[in-house]
């Protein structure tokens, strides 16, 4: 064994009160061990939140969106340039806000419609909770076509499924302004509560069928809002959002992410900030240690220049 070793350990289980490992080493150490723990563990807590944030979002909400500056621009070309793509579903969709109203209970909404051929393939229909009874109603009537709500939008109005509300959209009230009369509400029945965990849509959306739409505002065809898109490779969302901001400029085209920034932006936020709260931490139990190393050699001069005296070199010493 080398004479470096035997000192070494001499020296590290000494009873001396000089003895290496004080306290305050100990502590440090300990510290470190704590605050890098600390680190690893809360990253992969915070990592696997985004994760699971990013694939609710995904499972749900459109991976790409399609909408124009005006109400009335043109989406055949788009919808003609989608359906030559394989492995993507899409969906023309007309959004606008409202008023629904039932035992005194007032709220203001957001409507979601799309066509009727493709309303039971999106996919709030896997978020569905309760529904009506079919056999109790006759649903080929307007007023039982399949009206979707939110969760927290039902317990908001104490609503369940078989219940009617009456509603009315802005465009009514524009249209009885003009006129000096008070809108005529429409009454729709509700089919279905819907649970999304998504607290927007849960408190403030309400999905309807076109051909509800077209019945109550005595119109032959909807001037739709844009078009939600769907893949069945989520990898390939962004290669496709870039391939349609080149082909169609004149669009605003948003992906999952641009749609939920504020909540991707604050999750990236929290995740930094408590990264640098536990590395300084870390940095002071570090701070510590190195004074604690640098004490300990001042008080070890004396025996370092005997060491040295006896034919030790500075390498030897250090090491």
């Amino acid at each position: 064994m080398k004479y470096t070793f035997k000192i070494a350990l001499r020296y590290i289980f000494t009873l001396r009160s000089y003895h290496f490992i004080s306290i305050i080493s100990l502590l440090s150490a300990l510290g470190i061990t704590i605050g890098v723990s600390a680190l690893i563990i809360v990253t992969s807590l915070f990592n696997g939140f985004q994760e699971f944030a990013e694939n609710e979002i995904i499972g749900f909400e459109p991976h790409i969106r399609i909408f124009a500056s005006k109400q009335t621009q043109d989406y055949s070309e788009i919808k003609k340039y989608l359906s030559q793509i394989s492995n993507l579903s899409y969906y023309p969709y007309l959004t606008f806000r409202g008023i629904i109203f039932c035992k005194n209970n007032y709220r203001v909404v957001q409507f979601y419609c799309i066509e009727d051929s493709l309303f039971h393939r999106h996919p709030i229909n896997s978020k569905i909770i309760f529904s009506i009874e079919k056999k109790k109603y006759d649903l080929s009537l307007p007023i039982f076509s399949s009206v979707y709500i939110g969760a927290g939008l039902a317990d908001a109005m104490k609503l369940i499924p078989g219940e009617q509300v009456s509603f009315f959209s802005i465009k009514d009230i524009e249209a009885s302004a003009r006129i000096f009369q008070l809108p005529i509400p429409k009454k729709i029945m509700i089919t279905s509560i819907f649970q999304t965990n998504n607290v927007e849509y849960d408190n403030n959306y309400v999905f309807l069928p076109y051909s509800s739409l077209k019945y109550f505002w005595n119109e032959s065809s909807i001037n739709i809002s844009g078009i939600d898109i769907r893949l069945a490779n989520v990898k390939e969302i962004d290669k496709l959002a870039k391939s349609l901001r080149m082909k169609f400029p004149d669009y605003n085209i948003l992906t999952w992410y641009d749609l939920n920034k504020d909540i991707m932006n604050a999750m990236e936020f929290e995740r930094y900030g408590v990264f640098l709260v536990l590395s300084l931490i870390i940095s002071i139990a570090v701070f510590n240690i190195l004074a604690s190393l640098v004490m300990t050699v001042l008080e070890k001069r004396s025996d370092i220049a005997v060491l040295l005296t006896i034919g030790s070199t500075p390498k030897d010493i250090s090491w």
